[in-house]
């Protein structure tokens, strides 16, 4: 009788340790792909925070293009014989107004999918909740009101003036208005602020980049 409750305890301890073992396998190999899974969205955000930056860099550039063209059509407006060619041109040039659309596909996946949980370093995934959901959310929102800004001050205001047909201002006294050259001045100065607010995002998105690419 003793060896067969020797016997069984042995048996049972080593069913003990094979399932602990089972165990232990399995939660390596889970954490090994929640590892990986978190390394992929990882690398995924970095690559769309590259895309944003070079997006917000492109953009940056062509608002201070836009600045340097409106102070030129102010200056012709101004003049006593403005070049009328040059200044149709620079209407038609300056129509579009490109505004900041971040990618935010891999973030809103690995949130709904809950591999947001996945990253342990606090501070990381409160920087990446800030840009996301607060920084690129401002930016697109600001972009919105930039846009119907461009479109009640320039495009029914200067285009008005144009004939695009024969690229031409039909009319050289109305274009000179005060009305339009007040228009020209507040473009102006949306178009810096919107620089400046572009700025502070791309500083925002370089850091989270600095800091996912060290974790």
């Amino acid at each position: 009788m003793k060896r067969n409750w020797k016997y069984i305890a042995t048996e049972t301890l080593i069913v003990i340790i094979g399932i602990m073992i089972a165990f232990w396998i399995n939660n390596l190999s889970s954490n090994y792909k929640d590892s990986q899974a978190l390394e992929e969205n990882l690398t995924s955000i970095i690559n769309d925070l590259a895309v944003d930056l070079r997006s917000i860099d492109e953009i940056i550039a062509s608002q201070k293009e836009k600045i340097e063209d409106f102070k030129s059509m102010k200056s012709m407006l101004t003049g006593k014989n403005p070049d009328w060619p040059s200044l149709s041109s620079l209407i038609s040039k300056q129509q579009s107004s490109p505004t900041f659309y971040p990618i935010t596909s891999t973030f809103q996946s690995t949130v709904s999918s809950g591999k947001i949980d996945l990253i342990k370093d606090l501070s990381t995934k409160k920087d990446l909740f800030q840009l996301y959901e607060f920084t690129y959310k401002k930016a697109v929102y600001n972009g919105q009101l930039y846009d119907q800004s461009h479109i009640e001050y320039y495009d029914k205001r200067l285009v008005s003036y144009m004939d695009f047909d024969t690229n031409n201002i039909i009319d050289r006294e109305g274009i000179r208005s005060q009305q339009v050259l007040n228009s020209l001045s507040y473009l102006i100065d949306e178009a810096r602020d919107y620089i400046e607010l572009l700025e502070n995002v791309r500083k925002e998105n370089q850091a989270l980049n600095a800091v996912i690419g060290r974790s």
